[in-house]
């Protein structure tokens, strides 16, 4: 637990990610195995730095006229519901049959989805991808998908730890590249504003229907007087909770078997993953990974 220590010793009091793909296995370890309150922060399902601006173009409108939310999980959020700010007309249909009369790779996914899971899928499908069995349509990524060069992320690992012990303004954190700014939250939270998040990820508390309380689920939240409060989303389709639930079941036991070292429960994981289809070669590829790196994961001894 020497990790947990050292989140402890930089974060006493609340955490704010952006990891990616990653990031709700971390922030469901951080919440549950120490004293740290974790939340994560990926502006994916916008599909662009410039809010749901893509999906309202989709439907000629302006993303200002428009009232979207989106929930599910991290890289797997789904559009629970998009209307007219002004007059509350529901423009769902409207999005469905944009996505209909569109060509495309992207566009296809999308159709194939909305038949099998019920609603349409927000952010890049290669990034829902990442959750569910190997599809012909999908890109899947061939290297890291880095934000940034090496340097540019240990000056900001090192801005972050900076912050965190006093020597240097909090604003330092904003100097950072990416148009995800999870600092936001923080100053947000911090400063005890009024504000709305249209995404963060944070432990659930019912509000999605289906899936346990306490995994890391993406919804919109408010935070009101320095409290980050998440909304209720209306029941999902069956198809689609059940599979947030198996996915969130890979996220919890992935954080479970890293805390403790249990290579048993990590087999397990990959048993459950619906991404590896090959399950024997990716056991070996895990107990190989840790024998190489047994230096940093001595838990695993």
């Amino acid at each position: 637990m020497d990790i947990a220590k050292d989140m402890e010793k930089y974060c006493p009091h609340a955490l704010f990610l952006d990891v990616a793909n990653p990031m709700p296995r971390v922030v469901t370890a951080v919440n549950e195995y120490t004293k740290i309150k974790a939340y994560g922060f990926c502006n994916i399902a916008w599909s662009a730095p410039d809010g749901y601006k893509w999906l309202a173009s989709l439907i000629n409108r302006n993303k200002e006229d428009l009232d979207v939310v989106t929930a599910g999980l991290n890289h797997f959020a789904w559009l629970v519901s998009i209307k007219e700010k002004n007059t509350g007309k529901d423009l769902y249909d409207e999005v469905i049959n944009a996505i209909a009369t569109r060509e495309g790779r992207e566009f296809k996914v999308m159709r194939k989805w909305l038949k099998e899971y019920g609603l349409v899928p927000m952010g890049s499908v290669d990034h829902h991808g990442e959750y569910l069995p190997y599809d012909s349509d999908i890109e899947y990524a061939t290297k890291p998908p880095y934000h940034g060069d090496e340097r540019e992320r240990a000056e900001a690992l090192k801005n972050l730890k900076d912050v965190a012990e006093g020597k240097v303004p909090y604003d330092v954190a904003f100097k950072m590249l990416s148009w995800e700014h999870p600092v936001d939250l923080a100053v947000d939270i911090f400063k005890k504003r009024n504000k709305h998040h249209d995404m963060i990820n944070l432990p659930n508390k019912g509000f999605i229907e289906g899936i346990p309380d306490g995994r890391i689920v993406e919804v919109p939240v408010d935070v009101i007087d320095g409290d980050v409060i998440g909304q209720k989303i209306p029941p999902l389709p069956q198809r689609l909770t059940q599979t947030l639930n198996i996915i969130s079941d890979v996220h919890e036991l992935s954080a479970k078997a890293a805390v403790f070292g249990d290579i048993k429960l990590a087999e397990e994981v990959i048993e459950l993953d619906f991404a590896i289809p090959d399950k024997e070669k990716a056991k070996k590829a895990l107990h190989d990974m840790i024998r190489n790196h047994i230096d940093i994961l001595p838990q695993f001894t």
